[in-house]
């Protein structure tokens, strides 16, 4: 017969390797992909290679544009990188199925001339390649030149100001009005930030819909606190779309 301290000594070993491994899997991008997949694109998508390598693993993907009216075409890269010739369509045209994905479109330059060519040029695409509009999210700074693509049915986000959860004192309160007063004129209208702004934006634009990235491994001293902010991010109702780099 196994004495008491003997069974424990059994359980205790038993437990080591399943904690390890509910350890490891919890801090991994995996474990949040496997319980949120409806929720996760992955981040930063520009290149055909890449798009290639996680096209048939993950739903959809975000990628950068840049509309060039002169040519009529998205160029896909980020600036201030240069362009590597990669239009939108031939993105759109390398795969086998792009129907089946959905799409994150940074656009990086969307203005009141551009607007209405950029939009018939979306709307092409999306016809040509049999894209369902509601699969492509058309992203920017400028709210007021997205209500065009919203009212042809494409699902819109406002960007709001680069790192403006970073600022402090009078400059903080300065922009946090200005995005107040666009959620006043487009009431509804979809957020867009970096992960680490989510506690402000539930905090101040609380019934706003949010799609969030999170650009980075996890840091030497934040690893714990990424996670726990990471799962409680793709738990929220209000987050629609969390973005992950890819491994």
């Amino acid at each position: 017969m196994i004495k008491k301290s003997g069974k424990i000594k059994i359980v205790v070993i038993l437990l080591i390797p399943v904690i390890l491994i509910s350890y490891k899997l919890y801090f991994s991008n995996r474990f949040i992909f496997l319980i949120h997949k409806d929720k996760i694109l992955i981040h930063k998508v520009n290149s055909i290679k890449k798009l290639n390598k996680v096209a048939k693993k993950y739903q959809g993907v975000e990628l950068d544009v840049v509309y060039d009216k002169n040519k009529n075409i998205f160029d896909i890269y980020h600036p201030p990188e240069a362009s590597v010739g990669l239009s939108l369509f031939k993105y759109f045209q390398s795969l086998d199925r792009p129907s089946e994905l959905k799409y994150w479109l940074d656009y990086k330059n969307l203005n009141d001339i551009n607007e209405a060519a950029s939009l018939n040029r979306l709307k092409y695409l999306a016809n040509n390649f049999n894209i369902n509009k509601q699969n492509i999210i058309v992203e920017s700074t400028k709210p007021e030149n997205l209500q065009s693509y919203d009212i042809a049915n494409f699902n819109i986000s406002y960007y709001l100001a680069k790192e403006w959860y970073k600022k402090e004192g009078e400059e903080l309160n300065n922009c946090i009005e200005t995005i107040k007063q666009n959620l006043v004129k487009y009431p509804g209208i979809t957020i867009s930030s970096n992960y680490k702004a989510y506690e402000l934006m539930c905090k101040i634009f609380p019934d706003n819909n949010k799609l969030l990235w999170y650009s980075g491994g996890y840091g030497k001293y934040n690893r714990w606190e990424d996670t726990i902010l990471l799962h409680k991010i793709v738990s929220d109702d209000k987050v629609k779309i969390l973005l992950i780099p890819a491994k």
